[in-house]
């Protein structure tokens, strides 16, 4: 068990060096305050009103329902359909609310949600267990599906505990529990690298590569990398590209 009670308004200072890599990192004010545990309930009709809206139809009438956008859904929906993401054994990495689950089970996909706060639901194809389990579990998925989570961890904002490279080790997690050849959609802020504690992290030049680690970048959705690079220094989801990863064999 961490000794650092989370949310941690400040970064402890023996962990500075770590979490900002010696330096290179700046780091500026963004506190969450809240309080974790939370429960998350799922009810049937919450799940099927996500599963209603987010029809392949309705998602290329623009009319898709997620908490980043109708281009959320948009850019999800061309890379599972260009990369085949279909009728396959699919984990999603951390979810509030069931819009991702939503347009992948309309797909035809089985899906596993993976949450430190495990989501309370009873759906077919649909399947909730907690980060632990996940970690511990050795089944291997086709794709495994991140929308802005790994930004978040090891920052102490979501209930996990604090840990400077909480996002490579999460990364690696992912890797492991795809099969040979399975693909990671993967979204996160992505601009100059900076850390806005303790609520997420934009990825830059710096700590990109190291989130990348064993994956093959395959197409990136909505912005091209260098795009993002060169946008001005922001805090907030200015640039949040879809990149499409192969883990390499």
């Amino acid at each position: 068990m961490s000794k650092y009670k989370t949310p941690c308004r400040k970064i402890p200072d023996e962990l500075l060096p770590d979490y900002t890599m010696h330096g290179k990192i700046p780091v500026v004010d963004w506190y969450l305050a809240q309080n974790y545990p939370v429960f998350l309930n799922w009810p049937n009709d919450l799940i099927q009103s996500y599963v209603n809206d987010n029809t392949s139809e309705k998602i290329r009438n623009n009319q898709g329902q997620s908490p980043y956008g109708k281009k959320a859904c948009i850019d999800i929906l061309d890379a599972c359909t260009k990369y085949d993401v279909r009728n396959k054994e699919i984990a999603v990495i951390g979810s509030i609310t069931p819009w991702l689950e939503s347009i992948l089970l309309n797909l035809g996909n089985c899906v596993t949600t993976v949450e430190y706060n495990v989501p309370v639901a009873n759906y077919k194809d649909l399947v909730c267990i907690s980060s632990q389990d996940f970690k511990k579990s050795t089944h291997k998925y086709d794709c495994i599906v991140s929308y802005s989570t790994i930004q978040h961890c090891g920052l102490g904002s979501y209930g996990d505990p604090l840990n400077p490279n909480g996002d490579i080790e999460e990364m690696q997690n992912v890797q492991e529990h795809l099969k040979d050849g399975g693909l990671c959609l993967w979204s996160c802020p992505v601009g100059k690298d900076v850390l806005a504690w303790n609520a997420l992290r934009v990825y830059g030049p710096i700590r990109l590569p190291l989130i990348f680690e064993g994956f093959q970048e395959m197409e990136w959705f909505g912005c091209t990398k260098q795009d993002c690079f060169n946008s001005p220094l922001a805090i907030y989801h200015k640039h949040m590209p879809l990149v499409v990863l192969e883990k390499n064999a």
